[in-house]
């Protein structure tokens, strides 16, 4: 018969189906995602393969080229200019619709 009382640890109770996720505004725990690798060179690869001021559109953002090498983020507010190491930092912040991107355009897409 199981047991139904639940798992403690230093006497507090543990809850099997806690996380260490904080919960969204409707209450849902939003999963960390990391940024793979190979997404941030796939979106890279797609921006070497637009015209510079091209955008490159995820969900809720977007990044192009500029005229001298760097790269522009616009997410609805003030677009801004940032170097490779910047454009990794912002996607990795936005690794969710990064990672929705290189599945659907890049890995289901081949």
């Amino acid at each position: 018969m199981a047991d139904s009382t639940p798992a403690t640890d230093g006497g507090e109770a543990v809850d099997d189906e806690a996380s260490d996720d904080e919960a969204g505004d409707d209450g849902t725990a939003t999963p960390e995602i990391d940024l793979p690798g190979d997404a941030f060179d796939a979106v890279l690869d797609a921006l070497d393969d637009l015209d510079p001021g091209e955008p490159l559109r995820f969900e809720g953002f977007s990044v192009a080229r500029d005229d001298e090498g760097g790269y522009v983020l616009a997410d609805g507010g003030r677009p801004r200019p940032m170097d490779e190491r910047e454009l990794h930092e912002a996607l990795t912040e936005r690794a969710a619709a990064v990672t929705d991107w290189y599945a659907f355009e890049r890995v289901v897409g081949e």
